[in-house]
């Protein structure tokens, strides 16, 4: 029996040291080694389970939070010669095994290991490593002789049908036999093509895209990679989008010369020299470079070399990639780095002494950046193919300043899990939540002015980063295609947000600055999800309200509706404005005069003309005192206290025009949550049947948001641009697409149109006046839609700046559009 001293080294954001070191002495017996202390919030740890050489196998490692949940660590680094099924030999005098917690408040440490030899005994365990090596090179040697042996009996098999049978007889069988033949060979055979390797391994083969370009070679049972470079190549035929053949070859005229394929010249050659590998590239006015930043921690192996991989493989060659490794205790981190910085001179890499953060190491890499603008990669993310070309035809066509895309969400080994569709820019919805994330491109210049990262802001330092991005520019424009791929995995909020718990506050902090750096008045919350926040704006003042309520008897409805204003608004300084349009019950008058003797803020006026909703609405914001108007519907009932602050706050800022509420239906579903231009071929309700407490698509239903039109059921506005903008049309649209028409008409004139879920109430959708079903009223409705798909013919064409076109129009849960 002899005695151990094992060690943990506790890391909590500082790095290693002697101070946060536990030290047990153990037997060599022992099947466990367990290590206790007071609980730390922990980045990571290294045990050495000895000082000097040894053989372990270790069966498990548990992690011990907090709350005395565990779970077992599945994967480990270590400095080990061998490491093969839970067996480690250490051929160094500081074995280590170091272990990611990823930032968790922990007080255990459970190792369950086996000391197999120590110190001179490992010496017998060397040889018997060297000789599993020998025995897998010798695998690899039989499985190469059996492919030389099937290449053979390839070549035999086609001389025997070409010398041996009898072609008259069989020769259409023969003949299709030789071709299945001659084809297995030629592709079995390309495998060990230098050409067919180097193509294959760039992933700028787009195996789908040149099956539907050419349908033939999949009717023909032909190997499409094999076929591009045998015959496709020559015949101009495409690999992927951004590669064009025939022009590159065109370019390049040397290349049929020496008889190498296009693709394969312009990986090796052509896309370090900056040679345009399609006209789609070469007619861009503007090629910039772009400077892609990527700050590395630790990364997985694989994730890394796909991540950077996904850089080489661009179509727009005009880029460096500019690599930080923040620090990395893991081994491999470097040699993979300085591989691929002397494969392509495009390819940066700047080494950390210690671990800094990603605020600090993202702008270490923008010091290394010379282009134009600056891309933001994510050392485990990937760019499609196409990111930096889209990229740089937005920037020729709208000289923009920052653009974005949408995204998709994968998982580590690359599947789908969802795409993230993104409306254009948003302010109101960027100050609920980043919903910008990636992928970002800003202009270099603006980023500089800007200061950079700030790691005051850590783990939402990219939020912050665009809050001041989008105070320098309105030049910001939104891609709607999937130009990046966002990974799940450990470290990763996009797989579990409580990774970094520190960053939900930290973003609560960049937004207090950015109200502060803006001079607005007002206060940030959190709210019920993760990195989503509520921002409520102080009032100026207090003006008084106009409510306008137009009505048809529907008594009960009348007094519910008002009655609920007056038992549960908190803001006081209104008006109730009742328009009574041709009332004959009797009942109605009652409730008429009872409000009035009760409240003197209460007026009610005749206005029987034929129902034109727009034109009564018109004739009663003439009678309003008020400074703001509330357009509200008799079958409205309030559900909130602070309704009118929370339409307030909005209305009151200058560059606002509309603001409306979220309403439901008496089953507590979704009525209203902003309007979506294009819906049916007009226009329809955000998210209508959801759950009332349900998020919605992203969390959309529970943020303040920019839309492109509200519901004239309830909505505020300032009288004075309600007058400016003619108010709503009684000529063309009296009943129908009224308030939509007001909404986009104000955004034509150059407001914002806010939708705000905290404003809430019932809204009986048509009970007073019924739904569109008589014949008259079908004909009516089918003449206003006419009239306003007219009128709004280019953004009907264009789509709804705050939807996106890769979602369905057919419906309204902003589920995918049919493809």
């Amino acid at each position: 029996m002899k005695e151990i001293v094992t060690k943990l080294y506790i890391d909590t954001g500082l790095g290693f040291n002697e101070e946060q070191t536990i030290t047990q002495a153990i037997d060599s017996n022992c099947n466990k080694v367990e290590f206790m202390f007071n609980p730390l919030i922990v980045n990571m740890l290294r045990f050495v389970p000895i000082n000097g050489y040894s053989v372990l196998h270790v069966s498990s490692i548990a992690i011990v939070r907090e709350d005395n949940s565990s779970y077992k660590l599945g994967n480990y680094q270590t400095n080990a010669l061998c490491q093969k099924n839970n067996d480690l030999i250490f051929t160094a005098k500081d074995p280590q095994i170091d272990l990611n917690i990823f930032n968790q408040k922990i007080k255990k440490v459970i190792i369950n290991l086996i000391y197999i030899a120590i110190g001179e005994q490992c010496i017998n365990y060397i040889p018997k490593f060297i000789g599993e090596l020998i025995h897998e090179q010798d695998m690899l040697l039989s499985r190469q002789r059996a492919n030389e042996a099937r290449i053979n009996q390839l070549y035999m098999q086609i001389e025997i049908l070409k010398h041996n049978v009898n072609i008259e007889t069989s020769a259409s069988i023969i003949s299709n036999y030789y071709r299945i033949l001659k084809n297995e060979f030629k592709t079995f055979l390309k495998h060990f093509d230098p050409q067919y390797k180097l193509i294959k391994k760039s992933g700028l083969f787009d195996l789908k895209y040149y099956l539907e370009q050419n349908p033939d070679v999949n009717i023909r049972n032909i190997n499409p990679l094999t076929h591009y470079i045998d015959i496709g190549a020559s015949e101009g035929r495409n690999p992927n989008p951004l590669f064009d053949s025939a022009y590159y070859i065109s370019q390049n005229p040397k290349i049929v010369e020496s008889d190498i394929n296009p693709l394969a010249h312009y990986i090796e050659v052509g896309s370090k020299e900056g040679i345009n590998p399609s006209q789609l590239i070469e007619k861009l006015h503007k090629k910039p470079k772009i400077s892609i930043i990527t700050p590395v921690y630790n990364a997985d192996k694989i994730c890394l070399q796909k991540c950077i991989f996904s850089v080489l493989k661009q179509g727009y060659n005009n880029w460096e990639l500019c690599l930080v490794d923040d620090g990395s205790t893991k081994h491999n981190i470097k040699t993979i780095l300085g591989k691929y910085a002397k494969k392509d001179p495009r390819v940066k890499v700047k080494f950390l002494k210690k671990n800094q953060g990603i605020a600090k190491a993202s702008n270490a890499g923008i010091s290394l950046a010379t282009g134009e603008f600056i891309c933001f990669l994510d050392h485990d993310d990937e760019l499609t193919k196409d990111a930096l070309y889209e990229v740089v035809n937005v920037i020729n066509q709208n000289n923009a300043d920052i653009i974005y895309s949408d995204e998709r969400l994968i998982r580590k080994n690359g599947k789908h899990i969802s795409f993230i569709y993104k409306p254009d820019f948003s302010p109101d919805l960027l100050f609920s939540h980043n919903y910008i994330t990636h992928l970002l491109v800003v202009r270099k210049s603006m980023l500089l002015d800007a200061g950079g990262f700030s790691s005051k802001y850590e783990g939402a330092q990219d939020y912050d980063l665009i809050l001041r991005l989008t105070e320098k520019t309105k030049k910001i424009c939104h891609i709607p295609k999937v130009l990046y791929n966002w990974r799940n995995v450990a470290t990763s909020t996009s797989l579990n947000p409580e990774i970094k718990p520190y960053a939900d506050n930290a973003g609560k902090m960049a937004l207090e600055a950015a109200l502060e750096r803006r001079k607005i008045a007002g206060k940030v919350s959190l709210t019920h999800m993760r990195f989503f926040y509520q921002v409520k704006r102080k009032l100026n003042y207090q003006p008084l309200i106009s409510i306008i309520i137009p009505f048809k008897d529907e008594p009960n409805l009348l007094k519910s509706c008002i009655g609920t204003i007056l038992s549960k608004t908190s803001y006081q300084n209104y008006e109730i404005i009742g328009i009574n349009n041709n009332s004959e019950m009797k009942k109605t008058f009652r409730i008429i005069n009872e409000f009035q003797q009760t409240d003197d803020r209460i007026k009610f006026y005749e206005y029987n003309i034929p129902f034109n909703f727009s034109k009564i609405n018109n004739y009663a914001v003439g009678l309003a005192n008020g400074e703001h108007i509330v357009l509200m519907n008799n079958d409205v009932k309030i559900i909130n206290s602070d309704w009118i602050e929370a339409l307030l706050e909005h209305s009151q800022r200058r560059e606002v025009g509309a603001v409306g509420a979220k309403l439901y239906y008496d089953n507590n579903t979704i009525q209203h949550a902003g309007i979506i231009i294009g819906i049916a071929g007009f226009a329809g309700h955000s998210h209508r049947h959801f759950k009332r407490d349900v998020p919605g698509y992203y969390n959309r239903l529970m943020c303040i948001q920019n839309v492109s039109a509200v519901t004239g059921a309830l909505l505020m506005v300032k009288k004075s641009l309600y007058m400016e903008a003619g108010g709503l049309d009684e000529k063309n649209l009296t009943i129908a697409l009224n308030d939509v028409d007001f909404c986009l008409s104000l955004r034509k004139m150059g407001f914002l149109n806010v939708f705000t879920p905290y404003c809430e109430a019932y809204h009986y959708e048509s009970v007073s006046r019924g739904y569109e079903v008589t014949p008259e009223k079908n004909i009516r409705f089918n003449k206003e839609t006419k009239y306003f798909q007219d009128k709004w013919k280019d953004l009907l064409v264009n789509g709804d700046p705050y939807y996106n076109p890769n979602l369905t129009l057919e419906k309204e849960d902003f589920s995918l559009k049919n493809m």
